[in-house]
């Protein structure tokens, strides 16, 4: 029956496979499959990954023998040390590269530098991690002028040159140079100036030459979103300078920025996003305790710490993500009935992050039945006092669920998540020493949407993880 499957039907099952998969386990299977394997639509995008395979030369020459590469639009070498000779036969065999992206590139000389410059209908460059030079910028730059997309995180080679040179690319509209640490204030006003259709900016203010103060000098005519990470404390006013001189900005994301938050008032961003930033004052969540409607917030990623009130719902925002911690003194499980943001209808990703207290059964209870359009639910360090006595109200929305360092379960309790949670595409049951495999078959047989199940440190032998996912077809 799977035999008389027409070829269009494998050829696309095998293009959600790696090239490696593809090469090293379905050509093998049957002649059928190793004629299938050449087909050129698996070979639009490659991606060899350096945990997978590395490409030696020898490899390489295999490689191209035996697959098309004229066709790949997208390449992808991650963690790979690319011999100048490789990227050279690579751009003879296809100059017409879309997108190509190179990560842990130590070696990437001059000459490799030429040879990346010859593609010149190429749109997308990612070269993070990369001992790459403001040299080998300006030359990829003077001839790949087409380029829209360029992210070079981690290159700490590249100094404010680097961003004279970029500034001929007239398409460029999105650029990451997070932990660029040689890259000053004065390059970042620089490339402000000197960009027109700039759309997307991500940088970290890691060093000392590069400080919040530059954001008060930053004016892009087109920018839309930015990610910022590592602001200092005293960032609140340089912020708002910088929302103010930049009226395109809708989106901004800020990861582990020790900052007040007061900007909050005076900004127009349809979404926000504050990761793993725990600082925030009192003065932040007072906004939208106070406020009915928050101008043109739509999506807010927000974490709450014990400057929050337990009044503040966040209700005009129409799509919330709540990361909530415990401090060294308040445990926020045992006040979770307060916390009137569980009660809102936006809610639909929330986060219980605890390192010192554990979470009892009640709260798995009380968030399923009041939490009614949360879609994605993560728990870490929770104890069931008794699987019998669980009372788990049925939710519909939750397609992700993840749950850490779990207590006393048992197979009981796995049937109660699974019969609770019906439409759960994602389970995550990682760092659970008690959970048996009688224990994830039974939430399997019940859990019929179930598309992945991820299990990490746990003490199940990975031949049995592996058996159970091909039994239940999960990734």
């Amino acid at each position: 029956m799977i035999s008389a499957l027409p070829d269009e039907i494998w050829v696309n099952v095998f293009s959600y496979l790696s090239n490696v998969t593809i090469c090293k386990v379905i050509s093998k299977v049957c002649r059928h499959w190793h004629v299938l394997s050449f087909d050129p639509q698996l070979w639009r995008k490659v991606n060899i990954s350096g945990s997978d395979l590395k490409l030696t030369r020898k490899r390489f020459d295999c490689l191209r023998l035996h697959r098309d590469l004229s066709t790949a639009k997208y390449v992808s070498f991650l963690r790979q040390e690319i011999a100048d000779d490789i990227l050279k036969d690579l751009v003879d065999v296809n100059p017409d590269i879309y997108s190509l992206s190179l990560s842990h590139f130590s070696k990437l000389t001059n000459q490799g530098a030429n040879n990346i410059s010859r593609l010149s209908k190429l749109k997308h460059l990612r070269l993070s991690f990369c001992n790459i030079s403001d040299e080998s910028i300006t030359t990829i730059v003077s001839n790949s002028q087409n380029i829209e997309c360029l992210c070079v995180n981690s290159c700490n080679k590249l100094t404010n040159q680097f961003l004279h040179a970029i500034c001929r690319l007239q398409n460029l509209s999105h650029l990451e140079i997070i932990n660029s640490t040689k890259i000053s204030n004065a390059g970042l006003e620089y490339l402000s100036w000197n960009t027109e259709k700039l759309t997307h900016l991500s940088v970290s203010f890691s060093s000392s030459i590069l400080t919040s103060e530059s954001l008060c000098t930053l004016n892009f005519s087109q920018l839309h979103s930015v990610e910022f990470s590592l602001l200092d404390i005293d960032s609140d006013n340089n912020l708002l300078c910088f929302v103010i001189n930049n009226p395109s900005l809708r989106e901004m994301k800020l990861v582990e920025c020790d900052i007040f938050g007061s900007f909050i008032h005076q900004c127009n961003l349809t979404k926000l996003e504050m990761i793993r930033s725990q600082n925030l004052s009192k003065e932040f969540y007072d906004y939208f305790k106070n406020n009915t409607t928050t101008k043109n917030l739509e999506e807010l990623n927000v974490v709450i710490n014990e400057q929050c009130d337990f009044s503040t719902s966040f209700s005009s925002v129409k799509r919330l993500t709540v990361r909530i911690l415990e401090s060294s003194n308040l445990n926020f499980s045992a006040h979770l009935t307060k916390y009137e943001v569980l009660r809102t209808e936006n809610l639909v990703d929330l986060t219980l992050w605890h390192d010192r207290f554990i979470a009892k059964q009640s709260t798995l209870e009380y968030l399923l039945d009041n939490c009614k359009n949360l879609i994605r639910l993560f728990i870490r360090r929770i104890s069931f006092s008794s699987s019998k006595s669980l009372n788990l109200t049925e939710n519909l929305s939750i397609r992700y669920f993840l749950v850490y360092y779990m207590k006393n379960v048992d197979e009981i309790l796995f049937e109660k998540f699974a019969k609770a949670i019906p439409n759960v595409c994602n389970a995550d049951f990682s760092y659970n020493s008690e959970v048996t495999l009688a224990m994830l078959k039974g939430f399997c047989n019940y859990c019929c949407h179930l598309q992945s199940l991820t299990l990490i440190a746990c003490d199940i032998p990975d031949k049995e993880i592996v058996d159970l996912k091909l039994n239940y077809n999960l990734h």
